[in-house]
């Protein structure tokens, strides 16, 4: 089962959640269950934590870490098809 990647971004007007709004930015859809195989062979402490059966959200403050994992993976992956998908 592959790993679809949303990201997505949160508005806020007041303090309401009624208020709150989200916008698709990117989508990444993992058919082909690359990037699912990637983080399941991760030793990397959040791409490790990926699940495939479970939503995982992550905000503002755990981007600059996912980035970073996703960069380093995809300094170490062979195949064309892994590092686009990373990309």
């Amino acid at each position: 089962m592959g790993v679809d990647v949303v990201l997505m971004q949160v508005t806020h007007r007041g303090t309401s959640p009624k208020k709150r709004r989200l916008t698709t930015v990117e989508f990444v859809q993992d058919g082909a269950d690359l990037f699912s195989g990637l983080c399941v062979n991760s030793s990397l402490p959040m791409l490790n934590r990926v699940d495939p059966y479970r939503t995982q959200i992550l905000t503002s403050v755990d981007m600059p870490q996912f980035i970073s994992e996703v960069d380093a993976t995809c300094d170490l992956v062979k195949g064309q098809r892994e590092r686009d998908i990373l990309e």
